[in-house]
């Protein structure tokens, strides 16, 4: 009977759809339960409209109304869904959905035809899509979390394309947004959302990241990036608003929304590392991530303080986003980041080391330009920090961070800074490594080409030859004499003794000394030796024999102790 009054049903049902249909669920339930009867589709009254509805009720969040509209959708026939509507069924039903996705194999090898691809997988992503958009549910926030990491992994096997729709029904609710992203009006929009809703999007954007993310599309990409970068710039914007026009809750949302934007960004620059990202979105991206950093420099240890500094190196990592970096804020950016400089955050070590190893020309410029910075940072550290620090993991990163900022020690001043900060690594060379020792003594020699008096760091270096007990240790000492002694005259009188009293044999594999040459650098310390040589030389000596005194070959001992018998 309503099969043959379809014509007045039907307009009923539109009517009611337009009204009721959010908030009459049991009267929906009933104009379903009559309209899975219509079996002939071709007489029903505005048949295609009506399928339409079904399909958007497909993605209603309850399971009997997805039910229903499922069964009247299957009084189509369609090719592309009568063979799977077994599989279909049972992805609706909550107890069973879980071992369906793991046993239907839906990627291109899988059991969908060629040609039914494309309209099944727009099916399938209606009727899983209230389940992956649910925030509530049986079970708890656990039990949601893994459902919606499962249905993501199951959609991961769709194509590329396929997967377009579902970046369509996610981006639907936000599509006037991304129809004003680069208007100003955009932020009068955002804020009439609800601070939840972001939230979800910026949840959900985490997980396409994790679970889809090599298979988003660019212009998915494009336009989750695009939402991400709005509504941080928004949240931004809302701290600055005071608490007598926001409420507390409200504001608390919005940090949370900052953080979780930032998150966001980091992970998509990490994610799609080839994405090219327009000008204009990079420049925009910069602009509020700098805005953002200069607001977190009062509280360095907050979460959005952190998120910048991912950010920064995340940027610096990639050479591209890097030039536009530098070449918009990255002095600015940069100057800011010495103040966040804390010598137990690996963050900083690493964004020193991106920025520093690009070489580009902007990186140079920028790095010639914040070296004093830096420098002034780090004596204010020294000055807190014991001995000990200098022969840690920490003593380590900020050694090589000196390390690459001493190329930029173009005058004086800085390369005596850079020096000063070197020597609590000299004092406590013994206890270094033989590589970072090394690599102490080389930046030393090439600072020390800067300065006109050499002369007053021999009094540093020379109490290191009667601690240093490495062949490389001891060879660095020796060439950076050597290297002194080109504008220290008294040195050259005896750094062809010192090279030859540390000798090694060049014959032999293994570390081994050169013997008779030693033998004669001692032999050549005589009583004539000593009376032309200069108290300043004698004690350069002294250290060494010193040294050699407490050697483990006996004839080293007995060759030192002679020599220093002698004088």
């Amino acid at each position: 009977l309503f099969e043959r009054k379809s014509k007045v049903f039907v307009r009923l049902f539109f009517s009611f759809i337009e009204d009721n249909e959010s908030t009459d669920t049991k009267k929906l339930i009933q104009f379903m339960k009559v309209l899975k009867g219509f079996k002939n589709v071709n007489g029903i009254h505005r048949s295609d409209e009506l399928y339409q509805n079904y399909l958007k009720l497909l993605e209603n969040p309850k399971p009997i109304i997805q039910k229903l509209a499922f069964q009247c959708v299957l009084n189509w026939n369609q090719e592309f869904i009568m063979p799977y509507q077994k599989e279909i069924s049972t992805l609706l039903n909550d107890k069973e959905i879980a071992s369906m996705m793991n046993k239907w194999h839906i990627s291109d090898s899988g059991d969908i035809k060629e040609s039914h691809r494309t309209e099944l997988s727009k099916i399938l992503i209606r009727v899983l899509f209230p389940k992956l958009t649910s925030r509530k549910g049986k079970g708890g926030k656990k039990k949601l979390m893994n459902r919606r990491r499962n249905i993501m992994t199951f959609l991961s096997a769709l194509r590329s394309e396929e997967l377009e729709f579902l970046s369509e029904k996610l981006l639907e609710p936000y599509n006037v947004i991304l129809e004003n992203y680069i208007n100003n009006e955009v932020h009068e929009i955002i804020g009439t959302l609800n601070t939840t809703m972001i939230i979800g999007f910026l949840v959900m954007y985490k997980n396409l990241i994790s679970h889809i993310g090599h298979f988003l599309s660019e212009k998915m990409v494009n336009d989750f990036f695009h939402l991400t970068l709005v509504f941080l710039e928004h949240a931004n914007k809302v701290k600055y608003i005071s608490e007598d026009e926001i409420d507390g809750k409200k504001k608390g949302d919005y940090t949370k929304i900052l953080t979780s934007s930032i998150d966001r960004i980091n992970e998509t620059i990490k994610q799609y590392p080839m994405h090219k990202f327009s000008d204009q979105d990079i420049e925009r991206m910069i602009d509020v991530m700098h805005n953002v950093q200069c607001s977190t420099l009062d509280n360095l240890e907050s979460n959005s303080a952190k998120g910048c500094l991912k950010w920064l190196n995340r940027i610096t990592d990639n050479t591209d986003l890097a030039d536009i970096l530098f070449r918009k804020k990255g002095t600015k950016m940069l100057k800011n980041c010495v103040a966040w400089f804390d010598v137990n955050n690996p963050l900083i070590y690493e964004l020193f080391d991106n920025m520093i190893l690009l070489r580009s020309d902007f990186s140079i410029d920028l790095c010639e330009l914040v070296v004093n910075e830096v420098l002034e940072k780090f004596q204010d550290i020294f000055k807190v920090r014991s001995v000990k620090t200098f022969t840690t993991e920490v003593g380590r990163k900020l050694l090589r961070i000196l390390s690459e900022l001493s190329v930029y020690a173009k005058d004086k001043k800085k390369a005596k800074k850079i020096i000063e900060l070197l020597i609590p690594y000299i004092k406590t060379g013994y206890k270094l490594s033989d590589i970072v020792f090394v690599r102490v003594i080389n930046i030393y020699m090439n600072l020390l080409a800067l300065l006109d008096d050499k002369n007053i760091h021999v009094l540093v270096l020379s109490p290191l030859f009667s601690r240093i007990n490495t062949k490389d240790g001891r060879d660095a000492l020796c060439n950076l004499f050597k290297f002194i002694s080109q504008s220290e005259d008294y040195l050259k009188p005896i750094v062809q003794t010192l090279d030859d009293m540390n000798s090694y044999s060049q014959e032999t594999i293994v570390v081994e000394y050169d013997y008779q040459t030693r033998f004669k650098a001692f032999a050549s310390i005589s009583n004539e030796f000593m009376f032309q040589s200069s108290e300043e030389q004698m004690t350069i000596l002294m250290y060494n024999l010193l040294y050699f005194v407490n050697d483990e070959d006996l004839s080293i001992r007995n060759h030192a102790t002679m020599c220093i018998l002698e004088i």
